[in-house]
């Protein structure tokens, strides 16, 4: 979210001096360097689909703790399960933007949800985080 004020701010200022900016955002397996999450991998992506796969269960199941370890692999076996994904506990870009779309929803339905949820990061700070076909 500090990412996006900035690039506004920046292009407001640009704007001013008659300066024109154009911006893309990159899918989020680009931005991560990362085409997928698997057993092993760890960070913020990893944090952002253990907490929007205890959301979608409701419960805690899985410490968002940003490590992908045994608990987060069953976890995202069942999530992907649910969902009619393929089953494979692998966090590729379709599994990805299932996650990312659960945490924009849940963003968007319940704005004060956005909080440092790990290690001072943003809810919001999840979009980029998981591999996405976006």
């Amino acid at each position: 979210m500090r990412f996006v004020r900035k690039i506004l701010a920046t292009g407001a200022t640009l704007a001013a001096a008659g300066t024109m900016l154009v911006t893309a955002v990159p899918g989020a397996h680009a931005a991560t360097g990362l085409s997928s999450l698997r057993q092993g991998s760890s960070g913020l992506g990893v944090a952002c689909a253990q907490w929007e796969e205890n959301r979608y269960f409701d419960s805690t199941q899985i410490a968002v703790d940003g490590d992908f370890g045994p608990a987060t692999y069953n976890s995202t076996v069942n999530y992907q399960a649910q969902l009619g994904l393929q089953a494979d506990g692998i966090i590729g870009p379709k599994t990805g933007d299932v996650i990312a779309s659960g945490i924009l929803q849940t963003l968007k339905l319940y704005p004060s949800a956005n909080y440092q949820f790990w290690r001072g990061y943003w809810l919001s700070d999840c979009y980029g985080a998981v591999p996405t076909d976006w």
